[in-house]
């Protein structure tokens, strides 16, 4: 799960917002996202992960990856794609209105299962915490994971399904928007359910409680500013 794997390459294969929904309609998407979050809460690690929706609303370039980052003026988390330049990765200019330091580093948020149930980051995060969380992924979970993979992708598309890292503990409803002149995506946080755009009604994020229900987190719909 490092960084040394173009990421770029994975990436360009991601379905688009509307291909990743219609996979998902079509192919029995929603007991699929069940079944993996049995998994997450059986491991007890349903405050920490959910299950996603994986999609792209732009492209990368072969020295990019897509990071995640507060935006100074609003608060707002963007994520945007960072570039690799002398063995580091930045930020593109039109990020500078993201909180980074020094200090900060870069590490996956989001994973995505492919070949024989391999888990493989397609999206990182800026953060002070300068440990990669190993404990997210204990190997028995991880063994989990990979046998569920198997048996599910026989009847639904699971490579439209990944594993996101998750803290959304303020019990908050969120939303995404992109600014596609930017190649950048938005993340909006409301305090309930009819404040979030009638266009963006899609989930893309799922959580689970201890009995493993699923609960929508992030809506998205298509693209726009």
């Amino acid at each position: 799960m490092s960084l040394g794997v173009s990421r770029a390459q994975i990436y360009k294969f991601l379905p688009n917002f509307s291909q990743s929904v219609q996979h998902f309609l079509e192919r029995d998407g929603m007991e699929a996202v069940k079944e993996l979050g049995n998994i997450i809460v059986r491991y007890k690690l349903h405050s920490r992960l959910a299950v996603c929706l994986v999609h792209t609303h732009f492209s990368l370039t072969e020295s990019e990856i897509l990071v995640e980052a507060e935006e100074i003026e609003t608060g707002v988390k963007i994520s945007s794609p960072w570039k690799l330049e002398d063995n580091k990765f930045i930020p593109w200019s039109t990020t500078n209105r993201t909180k980074i330091h020094q200090t900060m580093c870069i590490l996956p948020n989001t994973w995505i299962f492919q070949g024989n149930g391999d888990l493989n980051p397609i999206e990182f995060e800026a953060t002070e915490n300068e440990i990669n969380d190993d404990s997210l992924f204990p190997k028995e979970f991880v063994s989990s994971l990979t046998r569920s993979y198997l048996m599910l992708k026989q009847f639904s598309d699971v490579s439209v399904l990944g594993i996101r890292k998750y803290s959304n503990k303020s019990n908050h409803f969120r939303y995404e928007t992109s600014r596609l002149e930017e190649r950048a995506n938005c993340t909006h946080i409301v305090s309930s359910m009819d404040k979030i755009p009638a266009s963006k009604t899609i989930p893309t994020i799922w959580y689970f409680d201890d009995k493993c229900i699923p609960y929508p987190d992030m809506f998205c719909g298509a693209c726009s500013i």
